[in-house]
């Protein structure tokens, strides 16, 4: 079971950064685009972060 393991592990190559899921709780649009901004303009090996964003989740709060 274990020698399976270690196989499972050198099948799957994980690259850190290369799949980003961003969760954002408040602070409304500008918050959000800085957020944004910031990815886009680092840079992980050939892409910005940004181009590595799979899946964003975010949560406002509107009081009325």
């Amino acid at each position: 079971m274990e020698e399976d393991f270690i196989k499972l592990n050198e099948e799957i190559s994980w690259k850190p950064l290369e799949r980003i899921a961003l969760s954002m709780s408040g602070g409304g649009l500008s918050c959000s685009q800085f957020s944004l901004s910031y990815l886009n303009h680092k840079q992980n090996s050939d892409n910005t972060l940004l181009e590595n964003v799979k899946a964003i989740s975010s949560v406002a709060i509107c009081q009325q």
